[in-house]
């Protein structure tokens, strides 16, 4: 009679640590699954984080706050009223079909993360573009002591009106 009740007894205490366990197994388990999950929400709450002061080219009093415009063979980007949303833009034009490099708008420098992924995007309207040199968003990269490292031509536009 007392080898069962130790049995019964060691059976409860089993139980107890068995129920503890499932339950120390589902924690670890949703504590993992967030841990694996939390990278995803983190950066997409991130990905609705604009990098670029005034990226829309709206505030300002002459030129756009934060941006640049650099003239390139006598061609000067202009702000311009028309626009994708808002009510500004950047207006680069060059009067005739010659290949001609111009001027371009230069964002003030953006500090980012090594090793990290970011997404740029550009909204752009051509009108009889034209020549070898197509239309295109760049981006470059500098090292932290602002020594140019590479650029990267986006081709987002295409020849003609678009």
């Amino acid at each position: 009679m007392v080898i069962v009740m130790i049995m019964k007894n060691e059976k409860k205490k089993l139980e107890k640590v068995n129920f503890n366990m499932k339950n120390y197994t589902k924690f670890v388990y949703l504590t993992f699954i967030l841990l694996l999950t939390y990278p995803i929400f983190a950066s997409s709450a991130l990905a609705d984080t604009n990098l670029v002061a005034n990226p829309g080219f709206e505030i300002g009093s002459t030129i756009p706050m934060n941006w640049t415009l650099l003239s390139q063979n006598g061609n000067t980007p202009i702000w311009d009223i028309v626009s994708h949303s808002g009510s500004k833009s950047i207006k680069i034009s060059i009067s005739t079909t010659t290949n001609t490099i111009s001027g371009y708008p230069i964002s003030d420098l953006i500090t980012v993360q090594p090793l990290t992924n970011y997404t740029v995007s550009a909204w752009g309207k051509t009108n009889g573009a034209g020549g070898t040199n197509m239309p295109t968003a760049r981006v470059v990269e500098l090292d932290s002591n602002k020594n140019y490292l590479r650029q990267t031509n986006l081709p987002v536009f295409s020849s003609g009106t678009m």
